[in-house]
């Protein structure tokens, strides 16, 4: 059963992509917005393939329930994990999705590198990314009541994880298995490995004589639980890239400082910049730079876009 689906990107791909219409915006960073798009959109490929092969291992099946991009934040740390999947013995999987369009390798040591096409660049661990995301979630799951009660002593989950890959995904191994490496698993492949895994708890907890068995009702009621703490991602992008009103609205700031007078051949340079007529605060020289009036200069209102009060700066003015 899935319980929720990823969040649509399309909100950030249409703020984004308003920015590259953006007249005042320089050409370098439109190419970085650019770049974030791109590999906003490789992400949700990469999710989207893994979900694909998840959706299908959870489907109709009566033990086990699917979460999609949850996002949780404990004590000031967040945690953003792609999938979630639970089962009725509360064994939870925290899956993270990588999608390299050219491949990747792990090393002996852990580290990884992906290729780019020509040659090998260094990458933070996806396999630590998912483990610090399950202990973000772990803290999370046990400072809140989620989970029943049998015999006075409230049920506890075992957390696993791993990163899952899209089927076609080109994987260059360290010639001896590894723990980072067994971390590492095509999305095609992790029904094998949930298999093996759960039967190794199973196992575990039968010796222990503690077998956490909740209900389909039960196991539900808790990852809504779940989701409800999930915290949508909201972020500023103007604030990313450096983006003024300006620069959105096509105007420039000719100068913003008194020492900076001098660059601009006027009457008044000599002068403080005039008062707003609308709310008396300082103006700043400004040029359009679209429409009728592009390379025309104006005073602005410093308070912009608060106060859209302008003054035009007539021929005479403009010249010494």
């Amino acid at each position: 059963m899935i319980i929720k689906r990823k969040d649509s990107i399309e909100p950030h791909i249409t703020t984004l992509t308003s920015f590259l219409k953006a007249p005042g915006i320089p050409e370098e960073t439109k190419q970085r917005i650019r770049n974030e798009i791109a590999r906003m959109q490789q992400g949700f490929k990469g999710e989207r393939a893994c979900a694909f092969f998840l959706e299908g291992f959870v489907k109709d099946h009566p033990n086990r329930v699917l979460i999609h991009d949850l996002r949780i934040k404990d004590n000031g740390d967040v945690a953003q994990i792609d999938h979630l999947l639970i089962n009725r013995n509360l064994g939870m999987f925290v899956l993270e999705s990588k999608n390299y369009s050219h491949g990747f390798k792990i090393k002996e040591n852990g580290e990884f590198e992906y290729w780019n096409g020509k040659f090998y660049c260094g990458m933070a661990s996806p396999v630590e990314q998912a483990k610090r995301q399950m202990e973000i979630l772990q803290r999370y799951l046990v400072s809140r009541d989620f989970f029943p009660k049998r015999l006075g002593i409230t049920l506890r989950p075992q957390l696993d994880f791993f990163v899952l890959c899209a089927p076609n995904s080109r994987i260059i191994r360290p010639k001896h298995e590894t723990d980072v490496s067994r971390k590492v698993v095509k999305a095609d492949l992790f029904k094998n490995v949930y298999t093996e895994t759960t039967a190794s708890l199973s196992f575990v907890r039968d010796l222990k004589g503690a077998v956490n068995l909740v209900s389909k009702k039960t196991l539900i009621k808790i990852a809504q639980k779940i989701v409800q703490g999930h915290i949508p991602q909201q972020i500023d992008y103007r604030a990313r890239f450096g983006i003024t009103d300006e620069q959105l609205l096509g105007v420039q700031n000719v100068y913003e400082k008194q020492a900076d007078y001098g660059k601009i051949s006027l009457k008044q340079n000599h002068c403080d910049p005039p008062s707003c007529p609308k709310c008396g605060r300082p103006m700043v020289l400004r040029k359009a730079t679209r429409g009728a009036n592009a390379g025309n200069l104006f005073w602005g209102c410093s308070a912009f876009p608060q106060c859209r009060g302008i003054i035009n700066v007539t021929s005479d003015s403009a010249t010494p």
